[in-house]
């Protein structure tokens, strides 16, 4: 009948893995809860480990991290059912009809069921932004997310039949904030395939997004991107050159792999900064996009690492739209 599918990283999922299961339960239904952790840090995997003890629950870890995009792909080819339900880890169920709620609207390919915001302002004025934005762009009436067609597009709450969704081929190479949930409306509405839009909403509560851990920021304290940088230039600058003419190609082509990183990790001890692997699995793409970025202002300019920086980075993607919505002019936001 239903397969819940949560994929998992750097979050507490307890609360909305016990939630799902007792709606299920009461519903009478034959389902599964599926949800893969994508090489989070060990104090997550430690409090989510217990959920491998639940009844109807699948918990599974992964040992490298693999994506938004590939991960939502594995959990529906591991799915036993032909309906699933997307939930991003970092949502919380409203009320006790949620489960009920989709189950009215089982006859439908595709449902989906909103994102909602908590009406008071986060405490901590470091998530402002991203709740400004979520209140702003995300949480949209039904209407509004009909009219929108696939833009506004969002699988964060997503009830769709198995076939259809892997019937998408994925795409990994898309960068930013919520790309590859556009990528899925876009391949449904040229698919011909019904969207239906229901007020069945998840409030999102994972306001901090944020990738930079005590290790990130102690290379970028010490210097180390930079002096890294340069070394690296001296060597490599000439071919780096021949292969890439401008910062455009650079930025399309080049990519810190896995044996460029650990070059820069090896570095980095030799300048005293230990290595620490669980905030490293943190900060991986917040590291590898810095260190490339520092690399292509010295071949090229700051306008190429500029560039690259803001191609990746959700809070400047955000803050972008939020300042052409004249968003802080709409809201008045007051704290005590």
């Amino acid at each position: 009948m239903l397969s819940v599918l949560i994929p998992i990283y750097n979050f507490d999922v307890n609360q909305l893995v016990s939630d799902l299961l007792h709606q299920c339960q009461n519903e009478n239904i034959e389902f599964e809860i599926l949800c893969i952790d994508d090489c989070s840090s060990l104090d997550f995997k430690q409090k989510n480990i217990g959920l491998k003890k639940l009844q109807n629950i699948n918990y599974t870890e992964l040992k490298n991290n693999i994506g938004r995009a590939k991960i939502r792909e594995l959990l529906a080819k591991n799915a036993q059912y032909s309906n699933l339900l997307f939930l991003d880890c970092d949502v919380e169920i409203p009320d006790n009809s949620f489960i009920a709620n989709y189950l009215k609207n089982k006859d439908y390919n595709v449902v989906i069921g909103g994102i909602a915001y908590h009406e008071k302002p986060p405490s901590n004025k470091e998530f402002t932004l991203r709740w400004l934005y979520g209140s702003q762009r995300e949480q949209l009436s039904v209407e509004k997310r009909k009219s929108a067609k696939f833009i506004h597009f969002l699988a964060s709450n997503l009830w769709i039949n198995r076939d259809i969704f892997l019937a998408i081929p994925i795409q990994i190479n898309l960068h930013g904030y919520g790309h590859e949930d556009t990528w899925i409306g876009l391949q449904l509405f040229e698919r011909n395939i019904k969207i239906e839009q229901i007020e069945n909403p998840v409030f999102h509560v994972g306001l901090d997004t944020s990738e930079r851990s005590s290790y990130y920021i102690n290379l970028l304290r010490k210097g180390v991107f930079n002096s890294y940088s340069l070394r690296y230039l001296d060597v490599e600058r000439e071919d780096l050159l021949a292969t890439y003419s401008d910062k455009y190609s650079f930025q399309k082509g080049y990519e810190v792999n896995d044996e460029k990183l650990e070059a820069f990790l090896a570095y980095g001890e030799k300048e005293k900064v230990e290595r620490n692997n669980d905030d490293l699995k943190k900060s991986k793409r917040q590291i590898t996009n810095l260190l490339k970025a520092y690399i292509a202002r010295g071949l090229y300019n700051s306008g190429a690492y500029v560039q690259i920086i803001n191609e990746v980075d959700p809070t400047v993607l955000k803050a972008v739209e939020v300042i052409n919505d004249n968003t802080f002019n709409k809201l008045a936001v007051q704290y005590k």
